[in-house]
């Protein structure tokens, strides 16, 4: 797919582009393959959502540190004000915890504490 000059833009009609699908699905070494070819971390979906959100709710802490690693913004919000951090603390997912926290989120929003 791509060595076929194909968009890794393109979005599904809940504006999920293939980053998001691999990383809401656990597929690592398809996260580093889009990475690798320049897809962009920062992309949000309808939900407000980046691959980074996507990755931390499939549980993939290796997707986690591949977006991390490329520049996703650990502390980007859905439409619902929910950071990846947030997400993490909400599924239990302590060692993502721990590695956002290691990449720049240095606390819970106000917010989202009463959650």
């Amino acid at each position: 797919m791509l060595g076929h000059h194909v968009d890794v833009t393109a979005a599904d009609a809940t504006g999920k582009n293939a980053l998001h699908l691999a990383a809401r699905n656990g597929q690592s070494l398809c996260v580093q393959k889009l990475l690798q070819h320049n897809c962009p971390a920062g992309n949000m979906d309808l939900q407000g959502r980046t691959a980074l959100h996507d990755a931390v709710i499939a549980g993939c802490s290796s997707s986690v540190k591949l977006l991390c690693d490329s520049g996703a913004s650990v502390n980007a919000k859905d439409f619902d004000g929910r950071t990846p951090l947030v997400l993490a603390t909400q599924m239990c997912h302590s060692k993502i915890c721990q590695l956002l926290l290691d990449r720049g989120q240095t606390s819970m929003p106000e917010t989202s504490r009463a959650v």
